[in-house]
């Protein structure tokens, strides 16, 4: 992607949603710059959605000027998913809305922006409820692990990225998995390539290719490169 490309394609975005909508100012990048782990990297530009003809109109210009498109919640993750390298971070937050609950089939359809909390009170004034009592994830066998360190400490950091990897590997030695709710990202990537063997990673390979052939979706956050090389946004 090229400066050029990148500077059209914002362009665009101003002249389809409007200034209100689409934010340049490095301040507002560096808000969009992070999730809940230690990582960073700005987007070029943060756009705000407000309806799904939005998104295609987003979708639409990146694809034009082949920009990586980076989507994001509230930026609780923890896995460094939500993360910006570089193009447009698609903010989904103002796409809140709570379409259609079903007490009966318990069903529920919502815009990816709406809350847990907010679903959870308009399901209980649905009467759409059930018995629940959770303590941790005992039920499911997820795990937690947090590091409390210095990041200004080079040694200790040291020590903490040999402790990353002794509890992955320790975790996939006895069956368990990468993740069990935050997902990949920049921080369980490089262990893709122990978790999955490579038929399982090619099939992976077609079916995102299936879907985002120009590989503009969050690139680089769950496929290891081909042969040491990056999948590029073609």
């Amino acid at each position: 992607m090229s400066s050029a490309a990148m500077d059209e394609a914002i362009r665009e975005l101003l002249a389809a949603l409007g200034p209100d909508l689409v934010l340049t100012d490095e301040a507002d990048r560096i808000s969009y710059s992070y999730d809940a782990t230690h990582l960073s990297h700005r987007p070029d530009v943060v756009v705000f959605p407000r309806t799904t003809e939005h998104v295609q109109k987003v979708m639409a210009i990146a694809r034009r000027h082949r920009v990586p498109v980076f989507p994001r919640g509230s930026g609780t993750g923890l896995s460094g998913g939500a993360i910006p390298l570089g193009g447009i971070a698609l903010v989904m937050t103002r796409m809140n809305r709570i379409l259609e609950i079903d007490p009966r089939d318990m069903l529920a359809r919502v815009q990816p922006g709406v809350l847990t909390a907010d679903f959870k009170r308009a399901v209980e004034a649905e009467r759409f409820q059930v018995t629940l009592v959770v303590f941790g994830h005992a039920g499911d066998g997820n795990f937690h692990p947090d590091l409390i360190c210095d990041e200004r400490d080079p040694e200790e950091m040291r020590r903490v990225a040999q402790a990353i990897d002794a509890i992955f590997e320790a975790a996939l030695r006895h069956g368990g998995t990468l993740s069990g709710e935050h997902g990949i990202g920049l921080l369980k990537r490089p262990y893709m390539t122990t978790a999955f063997d490579a038929p399982t990673l090619r099939a992976m390979r077609a079916l995102k290719q299936a879907f985002d052939p120009d590989n503009l979706l969050n690139p680089g956050k769950l496929l290891p490169p081909v042969d040491g090389a990056e999948e590029r946004s073609a």
